[in-house]
């Protein structure tokens, strides 16, 4: 049996997104990566970025994957913020 907390928590968890990141941003050595990003993407999703050399594209993959900190902003894996 389920405790309603315990329930709770995994039906927030059940329709929160896979990934979410919400006004994210990157600066390294004043030069701005990524600048107040907000992004949802759930479970099945497939998303990909395109853009020129230098535009963030690496940083964002890197900050998802939890491999880079973020300046500003919250990303969260099933809704748990990822540090």
């Amino acid at each position: 049996m389920t405790t309603p907390l315990v329930a709770e928590s995994n039906r927030q968890q059940a329709l929160a997104p896979a990934l979410s990141l919400e006004g994210v941003t990157k600066h390294f050595d004043g030069n701005t990566a990524v600048d107040d990003l907000s992004i949802e993407i759930g479970d099945a999703e497939l998303v990909v970025l395109v853009g020129p050399s230098g535009c963030g594209k690496s940083t964002l993959l890197r900050i998802a994957a939890g491999l880079t900190s973020v300046n500003q902003g919250t990303v969260r894996l099933h809704g748990e913020i990822v540090d």
